[in-house]
């Protein structure tokens, strides 16, 4: 929720890929210093557009030509009870200059103030504990500025009425970054993210129940890249990929990550090895069991190897039964990918082998 001014009404909804924002607003309307006043108990002046029942306002500063003018403090009250507070600054009844703007909710804003509302740089804290330091105008967030939510998660970049667009950083709160383009609050364009679990997507993406969708390169953890479209977090239609080590890339047409074809398969030396398939591996290891935490239930894996000279070059592990979270999933793939590189099979070799684990 973007910080609506004590002269303006609670009007803009922002979505932060999925964080929402607790409101730090008022519910008075847009300046209009002609439209009408509230005099405090010394006949003073202040500026109230639009006027409630029983409300009132005391101020401990001075008055010029019946005006609220100068250093003091503004408390607002509706049937007795306070509502905001101000101090600071006021001109002609309207707060002017550095300031602090307390709420009845416990929010607060400080900074610089014209003709009542949020002007240049100014700090402002919410309720819920989210806060936002850096650049105003005309009472909304535009500009450079850092927004952090009270989960840990942080924003620090452009800012355009409120909502992040431009180009910016965002930091998860599980460790994972996205770094790029912005629109209307949504990660757009170009940009990289790197997940918590090591890997990265650097292209147009956008991330759907956790999965990645769109194109660019897929980076794993070891190094390993994947280039193309991306649906549901697989490769689908044209992909070329490259060892880490350079040993081996392959270039073809996919379907939810699976070979549709057939795909090329080049060397280090731009040449395509002669792969045989159903070779017996001379030595085997089972994957160890993972520390998995409070995990229950049942997964299973389908592991596609790549062998050059007995060496196990490459490995991509996808799912066919999901642990259920993809913590879980990354950590059963890193099990079944340690195992698959200490096998040992003669020659140039393409295996696939399914794997599968259970609680005890």
């Amino acid at each position: 929720m973007t910080w609506t001014p004590p002269w303006r009404a609670c009007a803009v909804m922002l979505a932060l890929l999925a964080c929402g924002l607790g409101a730090f607003a008022d519910d008075r309307a847009p300046a209009n210093p002609n439209a009408g006043s509230l005099l405090d108990d010394k006949g003073c002046k202040f500026v109230n557009p639009y006027p409630k029942a029983a409300e009132t306002v005391s101020w401990t500063g001075g008055c010029v030509d019946g005006w609220a003018e100068g250093e003091g403090t503004a408390q607002w009250s509706t049937e007795g009870k306070p509502g905001q507070r101000y101090v600071g600054a006021m001109v002609r009844g309207m707060y002017e200059g550095h300031g602090a703007l307390h709420m009845f909710d416990g929010s607060e804003y400080e900074g610089n103030f014209v003709r009542g509302l949020l002007q240049g740089e100014g700090r402002a804290t919410w309720s819920n504990g989210n806060r936002y330091e850096g650049h105003f105008i005309d009472g909304e967030r535009t500009g450079r500025g850092v927004f952090t939510w009270s989960t840990g998660s942080s924003y620090e970049g452009d800012f355009l009425e409120g909502r992040r667009t431009g180009k910016g950083k965002y930091r998860m709160a599980n460790g994972g970054t996205y770094e790029g383009g912005f629109f209307d609050g949504n990660p757009a364009g170009h940009g990289l993210w790197r997940l918590a679990s090591g890997e990265t997507f650097e292209g147009r993406f956008r991330f759907v129940n956790g999965l990645a969708e769109g194109d660019g390169v897929q980076t794993s953890r070891n190094g390993d890249t994947a280039e193309g479209h991306f649906i549901k977090g697989k490769l689908d239609g044209h992909g070329v990929g490259h060892n880490a080590d350079g040993s081996v890339s392959f270039e073809g047409e996919f379907v939810a990550g699976e070979p549709k074809g057939p795909v090329a398969l080049r060397g280090p030396d731009g040449k395509s090895p002669k792969f045989r398939t159903g070779q017996v591996c001379t030595k085997l290891v089972n994957p160890e069991m993972p520390k998995v935490g409070k995990w229950s239930g049942y997964a299973r894996y389908k592991a596609f190897m790549f062998i050059t000279a007995g060496k196990v070059t490459r490995v991509d592990v996808k799912p066919m039964v999901t642990a259920g979270d993809e913590e879980t999933d990354h950590l059963f793939a890193a099990a079944i990918e340690t195992a698959l590189r200490a096998y040992e099979c003669p020659g140039d070799h393409i295996g696939v082998q399914e794997f599968q684990f259970k609680d005890r």
